[in-house]
Formats: C-alpha cells, structure tokens, sequence
C-alpha cells in the first residue's frame, strides 16, 4: 500500500510528456472521450498505432460527419478536398441533424494507390422522422490524414448536407 502511495506521489511530480504533434484521427473534439484519449497520451500510457490506408480512407468519411455532428469547422474541413468556398460557415447549423440518432456504417471499399471510393450508410433525424441513406464517394490521398473526401462526391451523395453554396 505504501509503496503503491509513493508510486502516485512521484507520478503526480514527474512532469507529463508533450502531446504528440498529430492528434488522433478518429477520435473528434467534441467526442464524451476526447480529454481522456489526448491525456492518456500524454502520459505515455498507450499512443496510436499506425493504420492501414483502409482504415484511414473509412475513418476520413467517417469523420466528415463527426465534424458535422459536433459542429467543429475546422475537424469536418480537415477531411474534405475541393471545399468550396463559404461552405464551412454553415457547418454548425448543418450538422444539427445528425446529433440524435446518429448511425454511420462503411458496407465497402475499393482502394487504389491514388483513390478510393467508400459507400457508407448513414442515419439521422431529419424533422422529427428517422432518414436512413446509402451513398459512394471519391477519395484522394492526403499527407496528413491519409486520405480527404472529394467535396463534389459529397455534393453527388444527395445528402442535405453537402449542397453548394
């Protein structure tokens, strides 16, 4: 028991490392588990794994619509390519949405070295009733995130939240 204290004491003293430079890919700001992702980082407890370029291309479609969810501009943009212009300012009223009744699923991939294409399932509450809609886009490579969403595939989904400006 003693010996468990002084453990504690010395780790509450002992300064926690940086946070790593690259925030974790899927897990979003506004996310119940955000702060505990970015500490236990921080602290060394677990770090991130690096992920296979499906992985990466379902979680940037994922994520577009996380951003959309929590209303976060800059997390929703950062996984999109070809944004048009004046599209991001309406970003928190568009995902209003999307907060009850949230359900994003990847049915397939078909993944290339320069594109990828994932359908994906998506459910929301659209005034009061449950919408439930299937839809394929178009990926680019990205340095950053591994893979952005092409805005125009998006737009083509029919979905209400990518209509141009």
């Amino acid at each position: 028991m003693l010996s468990t204290l002084a453990l504690l004491a010395t780790l509450a003293q002992t300064p926690a490392p940086q946070p790593t430079a690259q925030p974790f890919l899927d897990v979003p700001p506004c996310s119940y588990a955000a702060g505990a992702v970015a500490r236990t980082a921080q602290l060394g407890i677990f770090q991130g794994s690096p992920t296979t370029s499906a992985e990466l291309a379902r979680n940037a479609v994922q994520q577009v619509f996380e951003g959309l969810k929590c209303g976060d501009v800059a997390w929703t943009t950062r996984f999109i390519a070809e944004l048009p212009q004046g599209y991001a300012t309406g970003i928190p009223q568009l995902g209003a949405a999307l907060k009850p009744g949230f359900d994003f699923e990847v049915l397939g991939l078909q993944l290339e070295s320069q594109n990828a294409q994932v359908r994906f399932r998506l459910a929301y509450r659209d005034q009061g009733k449950r919408v439930q809609r299937t839809a394929t886009v178009q990926l680019v490579p990205d340095a950053q995130t591994g893979w952005r969403v092409l805005f125009g595939s998006l737009h083509d989904s029919g979905l209400p939240f990518f209509r141009r400006a």
